[in-house]
């Protein structure tokens, strides 16, 4: 009934996606480029899905595709905070740790307790074989004072951990998030 409804179109692509059904996954994505609003997060969600459903090759050729995208966005004058997010998540998925870690780090220069770019930045860092500033960056998260969504500072922590290789720490780190009430999403 809804064929271009973003969020059905975006579950649409989650569930092709954790099939392995990449053809459908690019076409759902190229089609829903045509549509108003971000729809490059789309393309990072996808390549979420394939590399946690075990088809990491899809999932590199999707991330490269968010990462075209979304540069072609940011060079056309979209510069939106999301955006940037999103090229920083995308890189990241595409291990290319590197130029994630800097374009979130730029990001973290003017939101610097956002507990979803300190995630990412001490993730970057510990993929990158920086020990001393991943575990950094986990303490500025045990000390954000900041609203945010039940759990999330100490899922990201978690995130962390399990970069690290700490995976007692890190499921600890995630069962606290999930009693203070963390969503199950991706």
């Amino acid at each position: 009934r809804y064929p271009i409804h973003p969020g059905l179109l975006g579950q649409e692509i989650r569930a092709l996606a954790a099939l392995g059904r990449e053809r459908e996954v690019s076409d759902l994505l190229l089609e829903g480029r045509s549509l108003p609003g971000n729809r490059e997060s789309e393309a990072v969600v996808a390549g979420m899905e394939l590399r946690a459903h075990g088809y990491p090759d899809a999932a590199r050729r999707i991330f490269k595709q968010a990462v075209d995208w979304l540069q072609e966005s940011l060079v056309e004058g979209q510069p939106t905070r999301r955006r940037r997010l999103d090229l920083a998540r995308a890189l990241y998925g595409s291990e290319r740790w590197s130029e994630a870690q800097e374009v979130a780090t730029a990001l973290l220069a003017e939101e610097s307790d956002d507990p979803t770019i300190l995630g990412l930045v001490g993730c970057a860092a510990a993929r990158l074989g920086d020990t001393l500033q991943a575990e950094t960056f986990m303490d500025r998260l045990s000390s954000v004072d900041r609203p945010e969504g039940p759990g999330e500072l100490h899922y990201q922590m978690a995130t962390i951990a399990a970069v690290l290789g700490q995976p007692d720490e890190a499921m600890r780190l995630l069962y606290q998030a999930y009693s203070e009430g963390l969503t199950h999403g991706l």
